[in-house]
């Protein structure tokens, strides 16, 4: 699917034919805008077009694409913590039942897996904090949905260095890395899909069993 078009507070709406994105930030990272926005707008479509077994994320799309597979882990919605305390787990179970609330879980179902390419964990400072916590203090991982990360050994917008951090977010033999010469970009090499072809092989063999 198609991003959004999506505008700040205050300014005219871009043309959706010139320019799209999840979400806007402040260029020094303290905050993403209408990130929120995005993740309604996604799960909206799920809710009309799906359900949907799972999710490929490029770039900016994985940052939502990781909120969504949190809120399809169980390991994160049904962890046991301190809800009056603010921390990364306490965000995303209450970002699921915002999501609930709204409507926006009924059709679909947890998603079974995801794609991420040229990912790289939440920058904006709140959405960083949130996740760092969980990871560093808490040590809660999504470990129970398979993923497959796709690295660009030559990106230049989000380093592979950036990317093999966001992989550490999900401990599960499940989840596969590969990388490929090329940069920010979604790649076609053999390799690579050889990859995907066997993850996406499991995926639904497992389902036939």
């Amino acid at each position: 699917m198609d991003k959004p078009p999506v505008q700040k507070e205050g300014e005219s709406a871009p043309n959706p034919e010139d320019f799209r994105t999840w979400f806007y930030y402040e260029q020094d990272l303290t905050a993403y805008y209408k990130w929120k926005d995005s993740l309604f707008y996604i799960l909206d479509f799920c809710e009309k077009n799906g359900p949907f077994d799972g999710i490929l994320g490029f770039s900016q799309g994985c940052v939502l694409s990781t909120l969504l597979i949190a809120m399809s882990s169980n390991s994160i919605l049904q962890a046991k913590v301190d809800q009056d305390t603010n921390n990364g787990v306490v965000f995303l179970q209450k970002l699921y039942k915002e999501c609930k609330e709204a409507k926006y879980l009924e059709k679909q179902a947890p998603f079974r897996f995801c794609i991420f390419v040229g990912s790289f964990l939440p920058r904006a400072l709140d959405l960083k904090k949130e996740f760092a916590t969980m990871m560093e203090k808490q040590q809660i991982y999504i470990d129970d949905v398979p993923t497959v990360h796709i690295i660009g050994k030559l990106d230049q917008i989000i380093p592979y260095t950036a990317t093999e951090s966001h992989t550490k977010l999900f401990t599960n033999n499940l989840s596969r890395i590969v990388y490929h010469e090329g940069g920010h970009a979604v790649p076609s090499t053999k390799e690579v899909a050889e990859v995907v072809t066997s993850f996406l092989n499991s995926i639904f063999m497992e389902s036939k069993l």
